[in-house]
């Protein structure tokens, strides 16, 4: 293709607008700024009306880019029926934040179910009608590039199909890991479906021309289940800095904020500790918007600060949130394997120009990302003295900005070079 060409590209995505929740932000963004560029966008998602979204936030509605061609199509899923099994009202959230703590018999058995007959995952019923809908596509306009994003990983089977049948140029998005999650043996997956899950897992790394991984550690975790090592490549999530452009929030001081699920897998008692011993001098408050199971949640609300939970809040004010604090709060869940694990929300913290606290292996991607931006400080989980020096010292802010290449700006035109040079 002709350098002055400008790029027709399809996206698959289960999260668009009004889908609310960090994982529509990477595609959502990386439209709006490849449209920019000038190539012509497609988007194939499932039907708000039909879609099993634990979060909506209809303001985002409005960054979708006016040129980006969005295609809803029906769906087929069991949440209506794991639901009725189980008792509870609302589909699960990232790393089962909404179930209780100790899963009840049939909870338990609701989740051998996903985790065993729906492979590789429960939304896997979208995948017909996204197929039936890309492939009118490609026999309309011939895109130049496909790319599928997951989670929901059965979204990459669709791009296996369309890179069989039309020889197409296809990138497969891996936002967070498929057959190595953190919570993956929450599913309890039986020896059989571990080996089909990875049998497709390992079918389309080897069969994508690329695939994208949003952390150092998984695009290794990624190249080491193929005999390849080309077409990989660390393609982080960012910041918008459109998002940034109203004014700044005045900071209220001693004041923590946390974005995003929080559970008993993402300890934050040694935090709780370190404010409870400097309570004595000044009375932090925590604000948390988006989600924490019920232990967590007492666990804050019996603690030396004054703690409010405000559930998920449209993206725009959580930017907003973001900028008024004293201190944003970052937590690794500590469960195997999460080094790799870099939450999108990083990247606006970074952006909010707030200093970060980090909790988690001192060692993992995040922690460095972190450390080599100047965003704030990292600790291990039991590090309360440190975290306590942290939090007292009037020596807490940044001073630097996020490196330009974290950009949505800038992400877009690297994305539109790996598609050129193929």
């Amino acid at each position: 293709m002709g350098s002055a060409a400008p790029l027709r590209i399809l996206i698959l995505t289960y999260y668009w607008p009004p889908a609310g929740g960090p994982g529509v932000q990477r595609w959502l963004k990386l439209s709006k700024y490849l449209a920019e560029r000038g190539a012509e966008v497609e988007v194939v998602t499932v039907d708000p009306s039909q879609a099993t979204w634990p979060v909506r936030d209809e303001d985002l509605l409005h960054e979708v880019h006016p040129s980006v061609r969005v295609h809803h199509t029906a769906t087929h899923e069991p949440f209506a029926a794991y639901l009725r099994a189980t008792g509870r009202k609302e589909v699960p959230y990232s790393g089962f934040a909404n179930e209780v703590s100790r899963p009840g018999l049939r909870q338990r058995a609701a989740k051998w179910i996903r985790g065993n007959l729906f492979l590789p995952d429960a939304r896997k019923g979208w995948n017909r009608h996204a197929l039936k809908k890309a492939e009118a596509i490609y026999a309309r306009s011939a895109p130049d590039v496909l790319i599928t994003t997951g989670p929901p990983h059965s979204t990459h089977l669709v791009g296996a199909a369309l890179k069989k049948r039309f020889g197409i140029q296809w990138i497969a998005d891996f936002r967070d890991p498929w057959t190595d999650i953190y919570y993956y043996d929450s599913l309890y997956p039986t020896p059989l479906a571990r080996r089909m899950d990875r049998r497709m897992e390992q079918s389309v790394l080897e069969e994508a021309d690329h695939v994208l991984a949003s952390s150092p550690y998984l695009k290794e975790l990624l190249q080491g289940k193929t005999g390849r090592r080309e077409g990989f490549h660390f393609f982080p999530n960012g910041y918008d800095p459109a998002d940034l452009k109203e004014p700044a929030a005045a900071v209220n001081t001693h004041h923590l904020v946390y974005t995003g699920t929080l559970t008993q897998l993402y300890p934050i008692h040694s935090v709780l500790k370190a404010l409870e011993q400097i309570d004595g001098q000044t009375k932090w408050t925590i604000d948390l918007y988006g989600k924490a199971d019920d232990t967590t949640r007492r666990s804050l609300a019996d603690s030396a600060c004054s703690f409010q939970a405000h559930g998920f809040v449209p993206h725009q004010e959580a930017v907003q949130q973001m900028r008024s604090a004293d201190v944003l709060l970052l937590v690794i869940p500590d469960q195997q394997p999460n080094k790799g694990i870099i939450p999108g929300k990083i990247f606006e913290y970074m952006g909010s120009g707030r200093p970060v606290l980090g909790i988690g292996p001192t060692d993992c991607d995040a922690a460095q990302l972190i450390r080599q931006s100047g965003s704030g400080a990292f600790f291990g989980y039991e590090d309360v003295n440190g975290i306590r020096r942290f939090l007292e010292s009037p020596a807490r802010t940044t001073g630097k900005v996020p490196v330009a290449h974290y950009s949505r700006p800038a992400q877009a035109e690297a994305l539109e070079a790996i598609v050129r040079r193929s």
